[in-house]
C-alpha cells in the first residue's frame, strides 16, 4: 500500500475518534468552547501526554497512550477526587480495564477507559440505541418518589455498557431510557448503573 495512503487511512480515524470525544464531551454537559477543542489535540497529534478539562460539570482528565501498562497506575496514584477519561490506541483485555477501574474508585478517581478503535463512531447515535437522558440526583429522587419504588427495584444498566461510558455514569447513577415505536408510541424506562 502506498505509504501516503496509510497516513491518510490513519488521520481518518483519528478524525473519527477525535469528533467522538467531542460529542461525548458535549452529551455530558461540557460546552464546546475553543479550549476544549484544544484540549483534546493530544488525539490528533498522537503526542502521548494528559489534557485537563477545568470547566463544568466537573473537571475531566483525557489521557491517550498507545498500550496499556501496568505502570500506568503510578500516572493516577496522586489523583483524589477526579475523572480520567483514558484512551487507548491497542486492544485493552477488559481484566486490566476493570482491575484499574476499581483500583482508583476508592479515593474518588473514576478511570474511565476506551480502546480508541471503539471511538470510531458515537455508539449513541447508532438507530437502534434509544434516548438515554442521565438524571440529576434531584430528579433521580423525584422519579422514585412519582414511581414508589426503591432503587433496589430498578432495572440495571452495568458500568462497563458502552451508553453507560459514554455518558459517564458511576454507580448509583440513574438514566431514562425514551424507546419510540409505531405501534407502542413512547415508551420510558428508568435503570440504574451498577456492576455486574
Amino acid at each position: 500500500m502506498n505509504p501516503s495512503k496509510e497516513v491518510d487511512k490513519i488521520d481518518a480515524a483519528l478524525l473519527k475518534i477525535y469528533n467522538t470525544c467531542l460529542e461525548m464531551l458535549a452529551d455530558r454537559g461540557y460546552t464546546k468552547t475553543d479550549s476544549d477543542i484544544s484540549s483534546l489535540d493530544f488525539y490528533i497529534n498522537g503526542v502521548h501526554n494528559t489534557r485537563v478539562i477545568e470547566n463544568q460539570p466537573e473537571p475531566i482528565r483525557f489521557m491517550y497512550i498507545q498500550k496499556y501498562s501496568a505502570a500506568m497506575r503510578q500516572k493516577f496514584e496522586s489523583a483524589q477526587n477526579c475523572r480520567i477519561v483514558l484512551v487507548i490506541g491497542e486492544k485493552t483485555p477488559s481484566s486490566a480495564e476493570l482491575s484499574l477501574f476499581k483500583t482508583y474508585k476508592e479515593n474518588g478517581t473514576y478511570v474511565e477507559v476506551f480502546e480508541a478503535e471503539r471511538l470510531k463512531y458515537n455508539v449513541t447515535k447508532h438507530v437502534l440505541v434509544p434516548k438515554h437522558t442521565l438524571l440529576t440526583e434531584e430528579e433521580k429522587q423525584q422519579v422514585l418518589k412519582d414511581i414508589k419504588a426503591t432503587e433496589i427495584q430498578l432495572q440495571t444498566i452495568e458500568i462497563t455498557d458502552p451508553v453507560a461510558k459514554h455518558y459517564g455514569m458511576r454507580e448509583g447513577d440513574v438514566v431514562m431510557i425514551t424507546r419510540v415505536s409505531e405501534t407502542a408510541g413512547k415508551y420510558v424506562n428508568f435503570r440504574i448503573c451498577a456492576e455486574k
